[in-house]
């Protein structure tokens, strides 16, 4: 009886250890009816990404890379360099835009000198005008 118990326990046991890890749904199956566990899921409400049943509490566009029979997340400075790229590339563009914005506001200004100049002139005119002695 004692025997049984323990063939149970170690059954059970390794039953246990070679399930993945993760919940395996029907999108899973492949069309034979395997499961796919080289597919890559990322669950948001737990912030893990969840590869070949190995949990890796990650970003969501943080990659998973094989090297060779080693499965981890992609490096840090790697994941970084691409972030901070991708920042770069956004403060350049906002840069174009502000260069923008200011020769317009430049070219504005200028033609709002050259406006009030006129207007002066005129005004100038009128003033001469009407000071001027009628004949």
């Amino acid at each position: 009886m004692k025997s049984y118990r323990i063939l149970i326990v170690t059954i059970l046991v390794i039953f246990v250890v070679m399930l993945p890890n993760r919940a395996i749904y029907s999108s899973d199956l492949k069309g034979d009816g395997q499961i796919d566990l080289d597919e890559t899921v990322y669950d948001k409400e737990a912030g893990v990404r969840i590869t070949e049943g190995m949990r890796f509490s990650i970003a969501e566009d943080r990659k998973v890379v094989h090297y060779g029979s080693l499965v981890e997340p992609e490096g840090l400075d790697k994941y970084l360099g691409k972030k901070m790229d991708k920042m770069n590339e956004i403060l350049e563009s906002v840069l174009n835009r502000l260069v923008k914005i200011e020769s317009r506001i430049e070219a504005l200004e200028s033609s709002t000198e050259q406006l009030s100049k006129q207007i002066a002139t005129i005004d100038n005119h009128q003033a001469l005008r009407s000071t001027a002695p009628k004949s």
